[in-house]
């Protein structure tokens, strides 16, 4: 998104014109963002179709699929249209359709006329009709009278008509869909009744069907053939946008939001699954009459199924001619998409992230063009409002060169001035329809009643119009004025109102070398604004198809236009599948010799040569004109597209280039880029785990107090003293795992160390591995049948000298003793009693005892080494960074679960060991309670947040606590409440740090923070200890409890300091940080203390 704020730097350096925020929006943003959509969308509705011709260049030609069923509904049609739409069913070129029916929604006299017509078209088939007086969604599948309707339906042999009672489309659909059901047909080709279907298009949609058992539906490209008017002509460019690019987009990560009402395949596997909900979908309470295809399309996404669309599948349709039967479409489209944006969020996490993107791109696009529209109208200058237009033009301009190269139709060069239609129609439409969500009458379409003169019709765009002409005309002033200049600032190069003429001047350019092209070229605006019939639309009956080695000619329309009026419709064989490429109806390209050909009354089926001499087939679609072009006309026509594509590609060339110098930039500068945990990593890469040297001379300060306690060996199983002292990692079971660090003095009166493993004689090997490279540790094994103790009593008894002593009689089991002297064999006091009771009771003796290890081992581990130190001081300040980094992420509304969810992600980045869920995270009272309640609450303004964290590096922990706001809440007195209770535990904390020396007790330091609290009324809500050890243990010692008057501290030990208040359902606030004892005082590990109650 960086180079959004590009033309903003250009304006200020070269301009200096002081714009704000809102007006380098209004100026950029909106063309940038959909400067960057259409690339994306460019590029993966490219590759779709590169896809997709493979897949039926590769086809069998004699490929059969899915059996299908069309089904048509329609409600008081116009006859001229139904009659159409039903020859073009009745042209149907594929051998595994089924069953053609056709649903009237309506049953009164003013519908027969439906009946009389489908009658007309199918009649010498053997067609009927049938009457209900009922609705089949209305019903159970066990009802009789539906399932004898549903069966006659199902298997008469010819086409089949149902006038029903009027309810609108969705229970028309639903009647269709039980008979299909009935038949057992494995998909459904859906229609409406104004449509004009390719005679192939059954055959291409279950192809797109077939290509994985996963792919529940699919649409095909929908055009426009009433394009007489301004509004229905640019409605039939948006089209094509909307299907080739869009759902192209949308097709290639398999999920195409929306398969159009006029032209669709459902598998009717899964359409079993949903059609009962689907039928029943209601809104606030209100069963739903519109939206019926979007809606099925979710369910299938919902159901984990992908949704595809192919270009070779094609159909005509009628879409609206007035503007305000436009706007109303517009708006009862635009009610379905916000209606089904719960089921869309519910299913974006089976399906691939461009279905999360598109459904957000739809949500703010739109919004965001409205606000920078109002913003430039009302705040902003006449350079702004200019900036702000040549931005939508050069995006119109990218979107015009892209379909003039791909279907050399050069009527897309009108394609910017949909933008007007969509600024005045579709916005107020979108706004409406967010507004008018509850209202769901516009369900049906009828065009032999359509009254438009409602007046909630004209309430949207008439409103928005009002918005737009008060804005223009409130303050034309501000569209010539200067922006004044700041003090010290130097005159800008180029004045406000220099630039703003200028950009009008561009603009008049523009706009008269657009209309040049047009006149130059001989492109009229009247070739294409015109209304195509049935018959023109399907008059020739023969086309060329390009195949390898040159061209044939073969027969695709058949019956002609004679057998559609009255022949008998006989099965036709099937044709070799020959690859099309059906292109927008519009001019052919050049046909030049040897490349194609174009018919002589310029309708249909011709193959024009492609630029370059590439040839390309096309499907029955007319051109424009009834003649041939001119040689002129050829040539201005590849000159023309040739310099569209050079332009267009130059200028995507361009604003990637500066996209990638601007990330480049971003990096090497640092920013996080919209990575906030980054500045975290490698926090701690300086610092290195204990080595060998370290472990032998833990070993070796073990040994000497052993010799120093008169005591000949300690034995430990797995847990924290073993991989203290030889750093063996090992999981406790049934079966003993023993490490025995014998000491004695020498003759020299030198202590001398051996250590040794007692393991299962299978797990040896891996006992082994897990050693340190060059530790001096043996390994002794016990038998399954055998007893691990007796091996540990014969390692005990078995004599050993150091490198430069020879082992003598006086040393076994004495050391270097008298005889008469008992030995005294230390035990970990973490041992479990089962293995401390058989280590007893096969050592002892009445010259050997067995016994709890002597505390002063407790105290090797409690005093840190410098290193450990090292390690303890880096892990703890990066999870005080790691706080901080998280607090800057936390918004009102986010749950506990998804702030630990930040919390694994900031460890993550920092490198360090952090096991999901390892952070405790309370909002409000959730923090009353020390360790929490269990619950994931929601984070609302005037709670605030605790975050009790910790993470291991090397082997050691941190373990850091603070409570801060994230925004206080509208009760004053509550806030200085919190605000006065996290400063009482403050100075609890900094009570407690000047309390830290060498020889303290550790019940002092608890009390001098304790003493504080109660002082200030809250000792009974101060309920824990004020802290513990910290080590390689989460918890160890020493405890600063108040009862804890036995320990001193001594220089090496680390531990924390957390005192905190707790009032029960209402808040709690804790700070802890991790000190070191130092000579002379203390250090606190973990860096800096909290700040203040919103700095932690």
């Amino acid at each position: 998104m960086v180079i959004f704020l590009l033309p903003y730097v250009i304006l200020k350096a070269c301009f200096h014109v002081q714009v704000s925020a809102g007006a380098w929006q209004t100026s950029v943003t909106y063309g940038m963002l959909m400067a960057v959509d259409f690339m994306a969308v460019v590029s993966f509705s490219a590759l779709n179709r590169r896809r997709v011709n493979t897949r039926v260049k590769r086809r069998d030609p004699h490929w059969v699929g899915l059996s299908t069923g069309i089904l048509a509904v329609g409600y008081r049609e116009d006859p001229v249209l139904l009659e159409g739409c039903l020859k073009s069913l009745h042209a149907m070129r594929y051998q595994r359709n089924q069953r053609i029916l056709l649903v009237v929604d309506g049953n009164e006299a003013q519908d027969e006329y439906m009946a009389q017509i489908f009658k007309k078209v199918f009649g010498s088939q053997g067609a009927v009709v049938f009457r209900p007086d009922f609705l089949c969604m209305d019903r159970t599948a066990q009802d009789k009278a539906r399932e004898e309707l549903v069966r006659e339906i199902a298997y008469h042999p010819g086409p089949v008509c149902v006038m029903q009672p009027h309810r609108g489309k969705r229970a028309a659909m639903y009647t269709g869909f039980a008979a299909f059901l009935q038949q057992g047909i494995e998909s459904v080709v859906v229609t409406d009744s104004d449509t004009y279907l390719d005679p192939h298009v059954c055959k291409e949609l279950a192809f797109a069907l077939s290509e994985s058992p996963v792919v529940g539906a699919a649409t095909g490209d929908v055009r426009i053939y009433n394009t007489g008017t301004w509004v229905s002509f640019l409605s039939s460019l948006r089209y094509w946008f909307a299907f080739n690019l869009e759902r192209g987009a949308q097709s290639y990560h398999s999920v195409v939001n929306c398969v159009s009402g006029p032209l669709g395949i459902y598998r009717m596997s899964i359409v079993a699954e949903v059609m009962d909900n689907w039928a029943k979908q209601s809104f606030l309470g209100v069963l739903c009459t519109y939206g019926d295809d979007r809606h099925l399309t979710n369910l299938v996404l919902r159901e984990g199924y992908k949704v595809k669309f192919t270009h070779y599948a094609i159909c005509y349709t009628d879409t609206p001619i007035r503007f305000i039967a436009w706007v109303t479409q517009q708006t009862r489209w635009s009610k379905s998409f916000f209606r089904e944006i719960p089921i869309q969020l519910g299913c974006m996490h089976l399906h691939s992230p461009w279905m999360t993107y598109a459904l957000l791109y739809q949500l703010i696009y739109p919004m965001m063009m409205i606000y920078n529209l109002v913003n430039c109208i009302y705040f902003g200058t006449g350079s702004q409002m200019s900036w702000w237009l040549v931005s939508i033009a050069f995006v119109g301009l990218l979107k015009t060169a892209y379909a003039v190269r791909v279907t050399g139709d050069k009527k897309f060069f009108f394609t910017t001035i949909y933008g007007l239609l969509y600024m005045l129609g579709y916005v107020p439409a979108k706004i409406f329809a967010a507004l008018t969500l509850y209202d769901n009458s516009w369900g049906t379409s009828a065009r032999l009643i359509r009254n438009f003169t409602q007046l909630q019709n004209y309430i949207a765009p008439v409103t928005w119009g009002s918005i737009l002409f008060f804005g223009f005309f409130h303050n034309p002033s501000r569209y010539s004025q200067e922006i004044p200049l700041r003090e010290g600032q130097s005159p800008p190069m180029f004045s406000e109102v220099f630039v703003m003429r200028s950009l009008i001047l561009f603009a008049v350019a523009y706009l008269g070398a657009f209309l040049w092209f047009f006149v130059r070229t001989g492109v009229l605006v009247s070739d294409y604004k015109r209304d195509f019939s049935y018959e023109e639309l399907y008059e020739s009956t023969d086309s060329y198809i390009h195949v390898e080695g040159g061209k044939r000619k073969v027969a695709r329309f058949e019956p002609t236009m004679a057998a559609l009026n009255g022949a008998n419709n006989v099965p036709l064989p099937s044709t070799p599948d020959l690859e099309r490429q059906p292109l927008l109806n519009g001019h052919g390209r050049n046909a030049s010799s040897g490349n194609g050909a174009y018919n002589t009354n310029g309708i249909g089926n011709g193959v024009g040569g492609g630029v370059g001499g590439e040839a390309q087939a096309r499907s029955h679609i007319p051109t424009a004109l009834g003649r041939r072009p001119s040689s002129f006309e050829q040539q201005q026509r590849q000159e023309s597209v040739q310099r569209c594509w050079r332009f267009g590609l130059f200028t995507i060339l361009l604003a990637l280039l500066a996209f990638l110098l601007l990330a480049l930039f971003d990096m090497v500068r640092g920013h996080s880029g919209g990575a906030p945990f980054r500045h975290l990593k490698g926090s701690c890469d300086h610092v290195q785990p204990i080595g060998l040297a370290e472990f032998e001379e833990r070993q070796t300060n073990l040994s000497r107090l052993l010799v120093d306690l008169k005591a000949t060996a300690y034995i430990a199983e797995p847990g924290t003293n073993m991989k203290y002292f030889a750093n063996i990692n090992w999981s406790q079971s049934e079966r003993p795992f023993l490490l025995v660090v014998q000491a004695k003095r020498d003759k020299t009166n030198q202590v001398l160390t051996k250590a040794t493993l007692v393991a299962p004689a299978f797990e040896a090997s891996r006992a082994r591995q897990g050693l340190m490279p060059g530790a001096s540790i043996s390994i002794k094994t016990w038998e399954e049948g055998g007893s691990a103790y007796k091996v540990v009593q014969e390692v005990l008894d078995s004599p050993w000298a150091g490198p430069d002593e020879d082992s003598t009689e006086e040393d076994l089991g004495g050391h270097g003793k008298k005889p008469k002297d008992i030995d005294h064999v230390y035990i970990d006091p973490d041992m479990r009693q089962f293995v401390s009771h058989g280590l007893s009771t096969a050592l002892e003796s009445s010259t050997r005892k067995v016994m709890i290890a002597n505390r002063a081992i407790a105290l090797l581990r409690m005093q840190k080494t410098a290193h450990e130190v090292e390690i303890l001081r880096c892990v703890s300040q990066t999870s005080v960074k790691v706080i901080r980094a998280v607090k800057n992420e936390i918004r009102d509304g986010i749950l506990e679960s998804e702030v630990q969810t930040l919390m694994t992600r900031a460890y993550k980045e920092a490198g360090l060991d952090y096991e999901d869920g390892g952070s405790l995270v309370l909002f409000g009272k959730d923090a009353a309670l020390p360790h929490g309640s269990g619950n994931d609450t929601k984070l609302e303004t005037g709670m605030m947040v605790l975050i009790d964290t910790g993470a291991r590096l090397h082997g050691y922990l941190s373990d850091i606590t603070r409570t801060f706001w994230v925004s206080k809440g509208p009760s004053k007195e509550l806030n200085e409440e919190l605000d006065k209770v996290w400063r009482i535990v403050k100075q609890a904390q900094n009570a407690s740090l000047n309390a830290i020396h060498p020889g303290a007790a550790c019940s002092s330091i608890d009390k001098a923070a304790r003493s504080l609290i109660s002082h200030e009324g809250y000792g009974a809500k101060f309920t824990h200890r004020l802290g513990h050890g910290l080590g390689m243990d989460g918890h160890e010692e020493p405890y600063l409890n108040i009862g804890n008057t036995d320990t001193e501290l001594k220089p090496g030990m680390v531990f924390t300091n957390e005192p905190g208040i707790y009032v029960e359902g209402e808040y709690g606030i804790r700070l802890e940080d991790v000190v070191l004892v130092t000579e002379h005082g203390y250090e606190i590990l973990s860096g800096e203390l909290a700040e203040s109650s919103s700095a932690p």
